[in-house]
């Protein structure tokens, strides 16, 4: 989506304003996200 703002600057809105790698198809599940960050963090 494009958001026109009224200076006329323009916004692009990816994914519906979500997080892009899991608001999309392609991106990594949520848990294995959470799973990844948890082993870093161990």
């Amino acid at each position: 989506d494009m958001i026109e703002m009224p200076s006329g600057a323009r916004i692009i809105l990816l994914s519906e304003g979500r997080l892009l790698n899991l608001g999309n198809a392609t991106g990594h599940p949520s848990f294995v996200m959470s799973a990844s960050f948890t082993n870093q963090v161990l």
